[in-house]
């Protein structure tokens, strides 16, 4: 028999959420891993520019209300840290809903239909509740040695802020941590990376891009972060500028990779390698309110042109 799931996904910031770059991606896993293992997917509950830091969301308080009442099997999330960041709300989370319900995470693989499953979700959660209460305890050590000494504090690292005096999270800068690793995982070039980042509308500190740099040290750390950036692909400049090819825009007189059209690229492709027709395809697309350059739909010409090109 086929269970029944509904999705949950969540963004932390109202760019993302304006955009929809970051829930739709969160949308398609939880779709793909539905079809892979045979879940009725009825329904894809939205939390848009909602804090992570407690369980007071709309959207969450659905998942729990439909669980108690037994209106679904499981919940199937794109990755943990979309239901909480919190030890404590995940336990909550345990007790009121996944007693009676399974929790099926895309990224972790984590099901909880077995006991097993159970226990790995318990250790990854214990373990990162861990991590930040060392990190916590390690930098609060290290501040009140540097405030004997009379030493100015320098500014938090990027993922944290001040306040009151000691380190904390911020969860718009992890939800772009996060991001970032994840792309990184997935072959993506520092620099698609940053043209994807302003695609989803996520910004430094100041409102300004990242750097390669900054990128580098966000994906992996300080200590390997100059070997990366020593990577990158150098773009040529090119004489003259014609039209660019779509997935991509002028730049300084460069050609570099445009994240909103390749998202779209990636889409088509996708559903091209699965079978769709090019009509089917430019429905769906009107459906995601994706379109061309101009604001309008694509025409078949160019869908098979991108579809073609895999």
């Amino acid at each position: 028999m086929i269970k029944s799931v509904v999705g949950y996904v969540r963004v932390s910031t109202e760019g993302q959420a304006e955009s929809g770059l970051g829930l739709e991606d969160q949308i398609n896993k939880i779709k793909t891993y539905c079809s892979l293992y045979d879940l009725h997917l009825i329904e894809v509950v939205v939390d848009a520019g909602a804090s992570a830091k407690s369980l007071e969301r709309e959207g969450i308080q659905r998942i729990i209300s439909g669980a108690k009442a037994g209106a679904f099997g499981g919940v199937v999330v794109a990755k943990l840290d979309r239901l909480t960041r919190s030890m404590r709300d995940l336990h909550k989370l345990l007790d009121e809903v996944f007693g009676a319900v399974e929790l099926h995470s895309v990224a972790e693989k984590v099901d909880t239909s077995s006991a097993a499953g159970r226990l790995v979700l318990n250790v990854l959660m214990s373990v990162a509740e861990w991590e930040r209460e060392t990190i916590g305890e390690r930098t609060s050590a290290a501040l009140k040695v540097k405030q004997a000494r009379g030493e100015k504090l320098g500014a938090a690292p990027f993922g944290q802020r001040w306040e009151e005096g000691r380190l904390v999270d911020d969860e718009r800068e992890q939800e772009i941590i996060s991001v970032v690793r994840e792309l990184r995982s997935r072959g993506l070039t520092l620099r698609a990376i940053k043209d994807e980042l302003a695609a989803r509308r996520m910004s430094g500190r100041r409102g300004v891009s990242f750097s390669l740099s900054t990128l580098a040290k966000v994906s992996v750390g300080v200590e390997v972060a100059r070997a990366i950036v020593d990577e990158q692909p150098k773009m040529t400049p090119v004489a003259s500028r014609g039209k660019a090819p779509f997935g991509q825009r002028w730049e300084d007189g460069r050609l570099v990779s445009d994240g909103r059209e390749q998202e779209i690229i990636s889409v088509v492709r996708d559903l091209r390698s699965r079978g769709w027709t090019l009509q089917a395809i430019k429905d769906e697309l009107a459906v995601r309110r994706m379109s061309g350059r101009t604001g309008a739909s694509f025409g078949f010409s160019t869908l098979a042109k991108i579809g073609a090109a895999a």
